[in-house]
């Protein structure tokens, strides 16, 4: 079987998850059926990306500085040429046009062309980078090992580091302001600003051990992590209190997504796609088709 490293919903219908093997999942009906596209690369896929409103064009990318995109709703994939061999974790686009990657050995790369080419950005920094988050076409931050965070304020032309107070590795990172974000990692690190990053304060009082490899905020005060043995994690109160309703799997969840404020996903090992309707606080195990992987 595959795992299954990162989702993108367009609407609460229509969604890309990527996985293993260099392999695409789409669904158009809410998750109830997946059909697996093969990309025609063998890759480990770690992040998919779509633009909003645009259920045509999409992006994903994974080991060995692997960049692909779709024009025609993932019916076909073809590469881009990356010119880097770091092992990509993350994909983000501000729109049809402007986008970023982000890798291992502090690697981003910068495209204004829509994948056509990429440019390394300076971000003075060697740790590897898991997860990248554009507020706007100037502001993006950047999550990874040795509880790095980096921050542009000018499209990634550079980069500065921003105290976190912590030195394990954050796996996610999700603003939903220009000033309120969240990061999620190792021994259950929970990370709230709501200076823009001046200020990191760890929220994880009571999260024990357990790894958070992904979090999604719908709204401003109700967000969701996910992580390992299935836990997942819910807050409505911007992160005050945390409750951890039983996702109905022990299997490691990877990936979390919410099109809408009570319709979400969440998906990991082995293939595992969960799914609830009521805002978090029940889960269903959903059917993916990847057994036969």
């Amino acid at each position: 079987s595959i795992d299954i490293n990162s989702f993108c919903f367009i609407d609460s219908s229509t969604g890309y998850a990527s996985a293993t093997s260099g392999l695409i999942l789409k669904t158009v009906d809410g998750g109830n059926n997946w059909v697996v596209q093969n990309t025609g690369f063998t890759n480990y896929l770690n992040s998919v990306f779509f633009i909003q409103g645009n259920t045509n064009t999409g992006f994903a990318a994974g080991s060995n500085g692997r960049i692909i995109k779709t024009t025609n709703g993932g019916l076909s994939w073809f590469n881009l040429q990356s010119n880097t061999s770091s092992y990509l974790y993350s994909v983000h686009f501000n729109d049809i046009n402007t986008g970023y990657v982000c890798g291992s050995n502090g690697t981003i790369l910068k495209t204004t062309n829509s994948g056509n080419n990429w440019v390394m950005q300076n971000t003075g920094n060697n740790n590897d980078l898991f997860s990248l988050n554009f507020i706007n076409s100037n502001t993006g931050f950047a999550s990874g090992s040795f509880g790095t965070i980096l921050k542009t304020t000018n499209g990634g032309s550079s980069y500065f580091t921003q105290n976190t107070g912590i030195s394990y590795g954050l796996f996610s990172i999700n603003f939903i302001t220009s000033n309120t974000g969240y990061c999620v990692g190792w021994y259950g690190a929970i990370l709230k600003t709501t200076n823009g990053g001046i200020n990191w304060i760890n929220q994880s009082n009571g999260w024990g051990y357990s790894t958070v490899t992904s979090m999604y905020f719908p709204t401003v005060n109700t967000g969701f992590g996910v992580g390992t043995s299935g836990v997942i994690y819910r807050t409505t109160n911007g992160g005050a209190n945390w409750l951890t309703p039983p996702s109905g799997t022990s299997q490691n969840l990877y990936s979390v997504f919410f099109p809408n404020a009570c319709t979400g996903y969440a998906a990991g090992f082995w293939g595992k796609i969960i799914k609830t309707t009521d805002c978090g606080e029940s889960w269903i195990t959903l059917n993916s088709g990847t057994n036969n992987f």
